[in-house]
């Protein structure tokens, strides 16, 4: 059963899970958040499919979630320290000098699978602590 459409006023955002689409890209993982109705246009802006959705009831809880996922992968991904050793993807922040649109600079050299063991042991406490 897909909760987001079966009662949509109970979920305001999302933390998504992707793999770019780019053809040269196959070795990188993103991670992000979004309002319910925008996930298409993270989808195109960051040139990516989801692999992985969590629903969350408001965007503040979606924006805390996305953030200590994001310092998760940073330590175990990207050599400690946001930006250091992020994976550098075409068309990202980087790249077109903070420009819009971009890619974001929110990608790491690991896998979607690796992405969601750390979303879901951090849904899971997040979950145990309510």
């Amino acid at each position: 059963m897909n909760l987001s459409t079966t009662y949509p006023q109970a979920f305001e955002a999302l933390v998504y899970i992707g793999y770019s689409q780019w053809p040269n890209e196959t070795n990188v993982a993103t991670c992000g958040m979004c309002k319910i109705n925008e996930l298409k246009h993270a989808q195109i802006r960051k040139i990516m499919v989801p692999t992985f959705r969590i629903m969350l009831r408001t965007e503040a809880e979606a924006y805390q979630m996305e953030k200590r996922i994001h310092d998760i992968l940073d330590q175990k991904f990207g050599g400690g320290s946001k930006y250091k050793g992020r994976a550098f993807v075409w068309g990202c922040c980087s790249e077109m000098g903070g420009n819009k649109p971009n890619r974001s600079d929110e990608w790491w050299y690991c896998s979607t699978d690796d992405i969601e063991k750390v979303a879901m042991e951090l849904f899971t406490d997040l979950e145990e602590v309510k």
